[in-house]
């Protein structure tokens, strides 16, 4: 087999492995924001955690993981709160793609201007992209 190909196959493979792991980390965050809106609106609508399929679902997952997720769903939870459940969800599926999900100072600021800047009734993923992408120095703070 000529050099070239051998790098071209080399490249494809490693994207090819890269693009799985984008795939799946893209699948666990949106099901984990699922899981989160369904947190939320159990508390909304006074159910006790103990009887809250949200946090049966989180537990589960903590179990498989081996780390408890609740605090920092719980954390979540709390500093989006100018949201409804559903935006939550929402919130939390694109923190966790984007890797600030446990960023407090950020999650803060985007539940903010989520709710100045966008349709609460119709939660929006690209809406939140969009007002991540006009954060003062480009989402970091």
């Amino acid at each position: 087999m000529k050099p070239g190909l051998c790098l071209v196959l080399l490249s494809l493979l490693s994207f090819s492995g890269y693009a799985q792991q984008r795939l799946d980390r893209i699948v666990l965050c949106q099901g984990m924001g699922e899981a989160v809106s369904l947190v939320q609106a159990g508390r909304e609508a006074g159910i006790d955690d103990s009887n809250n399929k949200g946090v049966a679902v989180i537990s589960r997952i903590s179990e498989h993981a081996r780390h408890d997720l609740q605090p920092a769903i719980n954390s979540f939870i709390r500093h989006s709160h100018a949201l409804p459940a559903a935006w939550t969800g929402t919130l939390y599926t694109h923190a966790c793609i984007m890797n600030y999900d446990s960023d407090e100072a950020t999650v803060s600021l985007m539940a903010t201007f989520i709710a100045r800047r966008c349709n609460l009734t119709s939660p929006d993923i690209h809406c939140a992209q969009d007002v991540y992408k006009n954060l003062p120095d480009g989402g970091i703070i």
